[in-house]
């Protein structure tokens, strides 16, 4: 994961170190995809300190970087991140009072899932 952990939504991830802990599955966090060689069964990863490491695959779950869709990303509701800026604890927007944002174009500090759009529905 490019990410610092298994899981962004902390109530799932007992759940999910049980699979990988069953399955002997080898957690690498901080570390982005950039290459595959599919008939070599060999990803290659740039780490947090940007160094390339090359990994041997049985299976390869690949999910690409989150981003707004462009009409987002382009609009005077994205932050500089390219997500709907919104106060964290209300999901309202920080400068249209009217606008209230949830699901995987905010700009909250949560994994883009429908896991965190689950927990975001009760506050809109």
């Amino acid at each position: 994961s490019a990410g610092p952990a298994l899981f962004g939504v902390k109530e799932f991830v007992p759940t999910l170190q049980g699979y990988m802990d069953r399955y002997g599955a080898t957690e690498c966090y901080g570390h982005t995809l950039v290459a595959v060689d599919g008939q070599a069964r060999r990803a290659k990863f740039q780490t947090a300190d940007g160094q390339l490491v090359e990994k041997e695959f049985e299976m390869l779950h690949v999910v690409p970087p989150m981003r707004a869709p462009r009409c987002v990303r382009e609009s005077p509701l994205a932050d500089a991140t390219g997500f709907v800026a919104v106060e964290h604890d209300t999901l309202r927007h920080v400068d249209f009072e009217n606008v209230f944002a949830a699901g995987d174009c905010v700009s909250a500090p949560n994994a883009k899932t429908m896991a965190a759009a689950r927990k975001q529905a009760p506050v809109v």
